[in-house]
């Protein structure tokens, strides 16, 4: 456990912060890596929490895995799986092992899993963790049988894998204005597929933002022929497949928007260095088509973006939905800080993780003016009344960073060290932290 105090703003001018690659992406290639034995080498690694823990799970299973963070490097190499039961004390610490689960299923054609971990967003306001069932029953389709142990763990067996047709609409969740499940059923359908030996998937109405997309380019890679429509994705299992491979992990989206999100509400220039540029674009198209419209200051450079904070412009507020096809769930709390300096009522509808606002909550006790009715959140202009306070608490990996932007600017106004407990969470989505905040001009003190 680690809390963070903030006790000097003093920002430096032009800076340049390297993003990292997008972890989300990154286990998904992973699994499938698993699931069809293959060397891989992979550029562009976050150095990140869940990156060390997905390290562990791969040597648990009898893997041989080379990782070097300094260049950002990792090969992860052929080889028998020996164990095919996922440690609990590994697989729930991390969300991102429920599909590792999938992949080392695929490959041993069994497997067992007690609970994935992750941050605890939940789906109610009576809830707070993530559901599963939808994985188990994507996996049925395909001809993969589970049950339930009494002691929790779920057991998997591969019977005889098919062609399957899958519509994603079928898996709904809670929430009537969209639904949390449509992402990992989709990403569960592709991972299934690498099962068969031959035939056709067809997924129907799927996610499409780059933690899919970016799977589909990989495994095009491998050798399958893959169709991909606004409507559907076809794979053809069929053709020579390739046993070793290298594949690069594109930019980190949500932390592209975190940093522009802290430029713009702390006044700081910030210079953002990355790489594939189409794919960002394509991965942020909604949340950039937002920002044009709000007035944001951003402009592409040929090795990334330059946000011009330093300014006193107010900007065009918003009404945001949150739904599997407009912004990211992970993006809506940094909406919510941009949504301050507006000259209106802005207001963010989470169709997503309806219980998603502690982080509102939290600012309120720094006198941010948020207010949470249901699954909806009203942002006021911000007029610099504060609340003295010395503390508040972050829940999740994006409200760390959130309440660190909200934080940073109430420590630049009022002068008073404030305390982020449980600020630990930043590590599972941000590399290098530290010497992030430094490069910035934040001073900071660390509790374990």
């Amino acid at each position: 456990m680690e809390d963070i105090i903030i006790t000097e703003v003093n920002y430096n001018e032009n800076v340049e912060i390297n993003i990292d690659g997008y972890k989300h992406v990154f286990v998904t290639i992973v699994s499938a890596i698993l699931a069809k034995n293959v060397t891989v080498t992979l550029k562009n690694v976050p150095n990140i929490y869940d990156t060390k823990q997905i390290i562990s799970i791969l040597q648990s299973f009898g893997k041989i895995v080379e990782y070097n963070p300094e260049n950002k490097e990792m090969t992860i190499f052929r080889g028998k799986i020996l164990n095919s039961k996922l440690d609990n004390a590994l697989s729930s610490t991390i969300h991102g092992s429920i599909y590792l689960f999938i992949g080392v299923t695929i490959a041993s054609g069994c497997g067992e899993i007690n609970q994935s971990g992750g941050c605890k967003i939940g789906t109610s306001n009576e809830f707070s963790s993530r559901p599963e069932h939808h994985f188990f029953e994507v996996m049925k389709l395909f001809g993969i049988n589970s049950y339930s142990r009494d002691t929790g763990e779920r057991v998997c067996v591969v019977e005889n894998l098919d062609s399957v047709d899958i519509d994603i609409n079928n898996f709904e969740g809670d929430n009537p204005l969209s639904s949390n499940l449509h992402s990992g059923a989709t990403k569960a359908a592709i991972l299934c597929s690498l099962g068969l030996k031959s035939g056709n998937v067809k997924i129907m109405n799927p996610y499409l933002k780059p933690d899919v997309t970016e799977l589909l380019n990989f495994i095009e890679q491998l050798g399958y022929k893959v169709i991909q429509t606004t409507d559907f994705i076809e794979i053809a299992i069929q053709g020579v497949e390739t046993n070793s491979t290298t594949f690069s992990i594109m930019p980190d989206i949500s932390e592209i928007i975190s940093f522009i999100s802290f430029s713009i509400y702390n006044k700081q220039n910030i210079k953002l260095i990355f790489g594939n540029h189409d794919k960002v674009k394509r991965g942020l198209k909604e949340e950039f088509k937002i920002l044009e419209n709000m007035g944001v200051p951003f402009y592409w450079k040929k090795d990334g973006i330059l946000i011009r904070g330093s300014s006193d412009l107010i900007f065009q507020y918003f009404d945001i939905t949150v739904t599997s096809s407009t912004i990211f769930s992970d993006s809506q709390p940094f909406f919510a800080i941009l949504g301050l300096l507006g000259n209106g009522i802005s207001r963010i509808t989470e169709g997503i993780w309806i219980s998603r606002f502690d982080y509102a909550k939290e600012a309120k006790k720094l006198g941010i003016p948020f207010e949470v009715d249901e699954n909806t959140l009203l942002i006021y202009p911000f007029k610099d009344d504060l609340i003295k306070t010395d503390k508040i608490r972050a829940n999740d990996l994006r409200a760390a960073f959130a309440l660190l932007i909200i934080a940073c600017k109430y420590k630049e106004l009022s002068n008073n060290n404030i305390l982020i407990q449980d600020f630990y969470h930043v590590h599972r989505g941000y590399g290098g932290i530290y010497e992030k905040l430094n490069k910035l001009g934040i001073g900071y003190e660390i509790l374990k």
